[in-house]
């Protein structure tokens, strides 16, 4: 098992973001860390490459400047990847998107109510959708968080993959 890093490697157990991958990771093309939110690997696939970035979006509390600078972080990242490769978000993405389709980026399946604020969606309707929002589960296969206080259910990791694919 191999963990692709990125964050300051001071403070590991505090901040960053990583990638396991298995022992045989042969099909390893590249590795840019991006922030201490984002890391992107490059993975050789046939008939397309992959690539695959790994988030980690500011909670909502944090002021909408930081919420912004991430997602135009994230935006120019996904800039740099061509558009013939197999894009795929995944990550905690500390917002909760509901139950309410919104265009072809949200499906009919998740969890809740969805945030007040809640750049995710609107940063996916450009070329992405949430797939973990278009399949049906069982309700306890679909939570990624629970408040440990009360024991209130959230999804909140979800996995992204641009449209053409």
């Amino acid at each position: 098992m191999v963990c692709l890093y990125s964050g300051n490697s001071n403070q590991r157990n505090k901040k960053g973001v990583g990638i396991f991958l298995g022992p045989k990771n042969g099909s390893l093309a590249g590795l840019w860390c991006i922030s201490e939110r984002l890391v992107l690997i490059r993975l050789r696939g046939k008939p397309f490459d992959i690539v695959v970035i790994q988030c980690y979006p500011p909670t909502a509390e944090i002021n909408d400047e930081k919420i912004d600078g991430f997602y135009e972080q994230l935006d120019s990242t996904m800039k740099q990847c061509k558009s013939d490769k197999i894009r795929i978000i995944t990550g905690d993405c500390n917002t909760k998107d509901g139950y309410t389709i919104d265009g072809d980026a949200v499906g009919l399946f998740g969890l809740g109510m969805r945030n007040e604020r809640d750049q995710l969606v609107d940063w996916c309707k450009m070329d992405m959708i949430i797939t973990n929002l278009f399949f049906q589960y069982y309700l306890r296969s679909i939570y990624t968080w629970k408040i440990p206080a009360d024991g209130c259910r959230h999804q909140i990791y979800f996995i992204l993959v641009n449209k053409r694919f």
